[in-house]
């Protein structure tokens, strides 16, 4: 191929899942990582070649793995359960720590900041939990809210001044099934600022025009333009295909 050309070559690759259903996975956003979650209760880690991996490759509870989320750089994964568990596994050493004080119900959605920290989780009886994570990965909860309704979508918007001088609070919105958006921030403070008719299917913030992007579960997407803790609409269209 001429130099000006990219070739990619795929290759495929069955992971053993000991033939049970997968319920969810991920892939680690910078290593040749894949973390798959089926309904035996079981996690497994597989490397670029499709092997599962020596330490930490395996983790299996009483209860089945909800969501998955890895951390932007380390190779530590978040863990989402159905009984609420939310544990992490870092990988160089196999270690997991769990956590199960501030949720009850099924994880619906995990989601590390660019940064890795926070970690925001949300159950689907409506509470969010923000953690931080002390020296050992083990979770500390920073704060919670519980007045979310039914949480899917956890999109960050990045570390915003706060009331403190030198000091600043990483902010990060929150969507939900019923249409809600919350605006929340790792300090204690969550306040609504958008509803929309219908579930939220993607939700995806540009944080160079501060523009929140919508779209439903009816295909409707909405762009809203922010200033502080103010969204307005600046563009609403029905997506469809053709041909």
């Amino acid at each position: 191929f001429p130099n000006s050309c990219m070739a990619t070559l795929w290759l495929e690759k069955k992971l053993d899942t000991d033939n049970s259903t997968v319920l969810c996975t991920s892939w680690h956003p910078t290593l040749p990582l894949i973390a798959v979650g089926s309904a035996d209760c079981t996690v497994r880690v597989f490397d670029e070649q499709g092997s599962i991996l020596a330490v930490g490759g395996i983790t299996k509870r009483t209860s089945d793995v909800s969501c998955l989320a890895w951390h932007p750089e380390l190779a530590i994964l978040a863990m989402g359960w159905l009984d609420g568990c939310v544990s992490m596994l870092t990988l160089s050493d196999g270690k997991i720590k769990e956590d199960m004080v501030v949720h009850r119900s099924s994880i619906t959605v995990l989601q590390f900041s660019s940064t890795g920290l926070p970690l925001v989780s949300g159950d689907s009886n409506g509470i969010v939990g923000v953690w931080k994570a002390d020296a050992q990965h083990a979770l500390v909860p920073r704060c919670q809210y519980t007045k979310v309704k039914r949480p899917t979508h956890i999109v960050f918007k990045g570390l915003i001044p706060s009331e403190i001088p030198s000091e600043f609070r990483m902010c990060f919105f929150v969507g939900g099934a019923e249409g809600h958006v919350y605006l929340c921030d790792d300090l204690g403070s969550c306040q609504e600022v958008l509803c929309v008719s219908h579930p939220l299917a993607f939700v995806h913030y540009d944080a160079d025009y501060s523009d929140l992007i919508l779209v439903t579960s009816n295909f409707q997407m909405a762009k809203y333009r922010g200033k502080g803790d103010d969204f307005s609409q600046v563009m609403r269209v029905k997506l469809g295909a053709s041909g």
